[in-house]
């Protein structure tokens, strides 16, 4: 959640728990990747 925070985004809870969820598959979390599933609706 820090990271999040140092890259200015604001998430809801809905959305930190989709992140969170992605962080517990080890998938490397990039601000890239959040913008982009952003992107695609699928946060």
């Amino acid at each position: 959640m820090h990271n999040l925070r140092l890259e200015n985004m604001s998430l809801s809870q809905a959305e930190k728990k989709k992140v969170l969820e992605l962080i517990n598959t080890n998938i490397a979390i990039t601000p890239t990747l959040i913008k982009d599933l952003f992107k695609h609706g699928e946060i």
